[in-house]
């Protein structure tokens, strides 16, 4: 059974920024927003087990609220902290391409 992680890079990276610095704040959130999904923090990116669209974007707001890495983000139309990315595990550097995992659920009429 594969078990799939999201990936998420500051929208503007910076290669002098850790995110391990702010590794406490980043976890409490994820676990304050979205319990149970695993959350791992590393230099150029943090992961989590598969969110739902609503959590990605809860998790975003609640980051984004923290003084700290507010810094780290830039204001366009709307405000943008992190991008995340499929990956088939997490040792995978190589995102999944949309499409690729199939829904088995079946809508429309009949």
């Amino acid at each position: 059974m594969m078990l799939f992680r999201k990936k998420f890079r500051l929208a503007f990276p910076d290669d002098n920024i850790d995110l391990r610095d702010y590794e406490q704040e980043i976890v409490d959130a994820i676990n304050r927003v979205a319990p149970g999904k695993h959350p791992k923090v590393f230099k150029d990116h943090y992961s989590t087990d598969m969110l739902t669209q609503s959590e990605s974007v809860r998790i975003g707001r609640e980051l984004a609220g923290i003084d700290d890495l507010k810094k780290l983000g830039r204001q366009i139309t709307t405000f943008r902290l992190f991008e995340g990315k499929l990956y088939s595990s997490e040792d995978s550097n190589i995102p999944i391409k949309k499409g690729v995992i199939k829904n088995n659920s079946k809508g429309g009429h009949l």
